[in-house]
Parts: C-alpha cells; sequence; structure tokens
C-alpha cells in the first residue's frame, strides 16, 4: 500500500514539475514545418548562456529536462544534450524527422538569426549531433546575438546529400538574450587609426548592394560592404590590404565572417572589404582588422633561392634548406601535397604576426610558375601548391622528373587596427537573407 502511494505521489510530483516547466520557464511546444518529401524541421528551442542543455524525447522529457538538475534528469532516464562555452552565447537547437534516406547522408543547420533591424549573423561552428532512427537534433552556436528586438528570425537549411537538395525555412522566436546598455561611441567617417608608421583610414562601411560587390555569393544573402585607404609616409600606398575581418559587440562577443578584399578605383587606391552578415545601424561595434602587406617589400623583407628541386613526380620529401629573414629563422622544403608538387616553409618558431609571400616562381625555362596559397600561420606554416604542369602543356615541354625552381620570398609583419563603428543605412535595394516583407 505503502509502495502505491509513493508511486501516485511521485506521479503527481512529475506532473506538477512538468506543469511548472512549461509556464515558468516559457518554454513553448517545439515549431515544426513539413517538408515535400514527409519529413519535418522543428526548432526546438533557443537558449542563452555558456551553459546549453537540451532534453530529447517526449513532452515530459523536455520540460523536466529544463527544470531538474543534469544529475538528477539523467537518474530518470532523461536523455540529455549539452555543450559549454567559454562566454556566453546563443544555441538554436533543430531536429529533422521523418527522413527517408539514411542520417549520414542529412544535415541541419540554422544558417543565420535576425532581429529583423538589420543585423544578420551566419552560422559558425561549433555544432553539436544527436542521431537516431529516423532523427537529427542539431545545436549550432552563435556568439554573436542580434538584440535589435525582442524576437529572433531563424533561416534553417536542412540539406540531404543524396540529391543535393537544400531548401530553407523561417522560424520566429522570443529571444532569450538581454538587451544591452549601450555604452560605445563611434565617431563619424572617414576613421582614421594608426598602426605604427601605417595609417588605415575607414570611409565607410554599409550594407553590400549587391550589383556593386564582386564576392557575394547569391542574391538573397546579407553582406557588408567597407570603403578603406592606406598611406605610409604621408602618400596613399596600395601595399596594403584587410586580410581578416572580426565583429565584436558590447557584451564581448565575436563574430569571423568570411571576408574578401580587393582595390578599385582608377589608380586601384582605393581597398573594398566585403564580409558576410549584416551589422544593425541601431547599435555600435567593433572592428578588428588585420592587415597584410602585399608589395613595396624592402631588401632586408625579401630572400631569393636559385634551383630549387620540386619534384614532378611523388619521390617524397626534399633536403631541407635553411634560411633567417630578419632575425626570423625558417626552413624551406619541397613536398607533395594533394597530388601535386607543393613548396613548404616553416617557422623555427611559430609566430601569428608573421607573413610570408611568394613574390616570383620560376622554373628552369624561365617560365613563372602558377600557386596557390595554403597553411596555418598560427602553427607557424607555409606552403604554395605549385602547377608546373600547366605552364609546360602550354608551351609543349616534357617535365624531367625534377624540376629547378627559382624562388623569391618576402617576410613582413601583419598589423591589427581596432575601430569603433555605426554603420551607414542600407540601400533601398540591398538584399536581405531573410524575406523583406516577413516580420
Amino acid at each position: 500500500m505503502k509502495t502505491r502511494s509513493s508511486r501516485l505521489i511521485l506521479a503527481g510530483v512529475v506532473v506538477l514539475l512538468t506543469g511548472a516547466a512549461w509556464l515558468f520557464l516559457g518554454n513553448p511546444p517545439p515549431t515544426s514545418q513539413r517538408l515535400a518529401d514527409g519529413s519535418s524541421v522543428s526548432l526546438l528551442d533557443v537558449s542563452y548562456g555558456r551553459k546549453h542543455v537540451l532534453a530529447t524525447g517526449p513532452i515530459w522529457h523536455r520540460a523536466l529536462g529544463r527544470l531538474l538538475p543534469e544529475k538528477v534528469a539523467r537518474r530518470l532516464g532523461i536523455h540529455l544534450i549539452s555543450h559549454t562555452t567559454t562566454n556566453d552565447t546563443l544555441m538554436v537547437w533543430t531536429e529533422l524527422r521523418d527522413f527517408a534516406v539514411p542520417a549520414n547522408q542529412m544535415a541541419l543547420a540554422p544558417l543565420a538569426i535576425s532581429d529583423g533591424q538589420g543585423t544578420e549573423i551566419f552560422e559558425q561552428s561549433p555544432q553539436i549531433h544527436s542521431i537516431a532512427t529516423n532523427q537529427l537534433v542539431q545545436g549550432t552556436v552563435f556568439p554573436v546575438v542580434p538584440r535589435g528586438s525582442n524576437r529572433l528570425r531563424v533561416l534553417v537549411g536542412p540539406f540531404n546529400a543524396s540529391d543535393r537538395a537544400r531548401q530553407t525555412l523561417l522560424f520566429h522566436t522570443p529571444t532569450p538574450a538581454p538587451r544591452l546598455r549601450p555604452a560605445w561611441q563611434a565617431s563619424p567617417f572617414p576613421i582614421e587609426v594608426q598602426a605604427g608608421d601605417l595609417k588605415f583610414v575607414l570611409t565607410g562601411l554599409r550594407p553590400l548592394h549587391r550589383h556593386e560587390g564582386r564576392f557575394a555569393e547569391t542574391d538573397t544573402e546579407t553582406w557588408m560592404a567597407a570603403s578603406c585607404r592606406f598611406s605610409e609616409g604621408g602618400t596613399i600606398t596600395t601595399n596594403w590590404r584587410v586580410e581578416k575581418v572580426e565583429v565584436f559587440d558590447e557584451a564581448g562577443a565575436r563574430y569571423k565572417p568570411i571576408s574578401h578584399s580587393y582595390s578599385a578605383g582608377a589608380e586601384l587606391t582605393r581597398k573594398e572589404v566585403e564580409f558576410r552578415g549584416g551589422l544593425g545601424t541601431n547599435a555600435v561595434w567593433k572592428l578588428r582588422l588585420t592587415l597584410a602587406k602585399t608589395g613595396g617589400f624592402s631588401s632586408n623583407e625579401v630572400v631569393s633561392m636559385g634551383r630549387l628541386p620540386i619534384p614532378t613526380a611523388d619521390p617524397g620529401r626534399s633536403k631541407p634548406i635553411s634560411l633567417d629573414i630578419q632575425g626570423v629563422k625558417l626552413s624551406v622544403h619541397s613536398e607533395f601535397f594533394g597530388n601535386q608538387p607543393s613548396l613548404v616553409a616553416q617557422l623555427d618558431v611559430p609566430d601569428e604576426s608573421v607573413q610570408l609571400t611568394a613574390l616570383k616562381l620560376v622554373d628552369q625555362h624561365g617560365a613563372n610558375i602558377h600557386s596557390s596559397p595554403y597553411g596555418n600561420r598560427f602553427k607557424g606554416s607555409f606552403g604554395w601548391a605549385l602547377s608546373p604542369r600547366q605552364e609546360a602543356e602550354r608551351r609543349n615541354i616534357t617535365l624531367p622528373e625534377t624540376e629547378l625552381i627559382n624562388v623569391t620570398l618576402a617576410l613582413s609583419r601583419l598589423r591589427t587596427v581596432e575601430l569603433l563603428v555605426r554603420p551607414e543605412p542600407p540601400f533601398k535595394y540591398s538584399p536581405s537573407t531573410f524575406p523583406a516583407s516577413d516580420k
């Protein structure tokens, strides 16, 4: 009798806790949309903080998973997916069900989040997966949170690798992130920053007008466009470019978008930088820009090597050559990488501020060799994939087993500048990843 009473009490407690979870934690039932193939996509939850926990399974499991301590929930047999971040982040939890192909051929990614006020942040890793029969649950971290509204728009793209099909679905949800109390003040354009003897001037930042840009992948993606120029010793120079863009909000969160830089203007003195995402005009943002030297190297920045053997087949790696440029020690060798010969330079001591540039690569016939850079600067590794066969085939030359090339490398140091900016308003026809009519 006592056992039965205990069970009834426990059942009553479970019911009460479940109800409390729904009432006080503000966790509405997941929003679902069905695809043409019969599968369904659900937005399960959006959480904010450093510890993100999602309970899967029946509704009462999901409710109790939010209310109970993690250890207690696991003891009750509730399946939890958890992830911890070093800073406060937004986690978007999505689920794909009832798909007809194997789970390893499916992907489910929130492509972007938006506040509807101009801030659009695209997905970045890490992603957390949980795969079961006919079910794929995924958590995606967004370090920067759009805060211009109390509601978020979430764009989700289920992907079927078997037929390369991707669709996009739009969800709406309240934002769990608090509003920030603004303290930053932005200077009007143009904004000048000094980096040693180099002066960087940001003349404008606004949403990209699609017809002006070169690199936005589709008509429906939001990109930002920045215009800038460089000068050394009071003279405008074309010898620098923006290598990397990082965006920070006032909470200290960092967004590292894909970016591209190119020269413009009659004398190529204007630099255009485009990066993926949208920055709203209702906030001040910090831009951290990494600047790289591309030309005008002094003699102490340049080193040349003659008749370096580059294999055209795969006999292994060549004997390394030791060099010293401006006190930086490195070794250079050749090897095969990705079924083609490569030139590789390795710093003795990794230094992420060091940039190596291949100024000239000439084969033993006097022809320039096409190269594609790769490597990991943080590990002090630089590489250039070489394509000697392209030029040989064009000139109808039969390559020997070993190609001898003359190499000219330049070593320079990256510069970093930081600016507080408030973007300019968008053009009338600036595209948005999200439907303009959707609110």
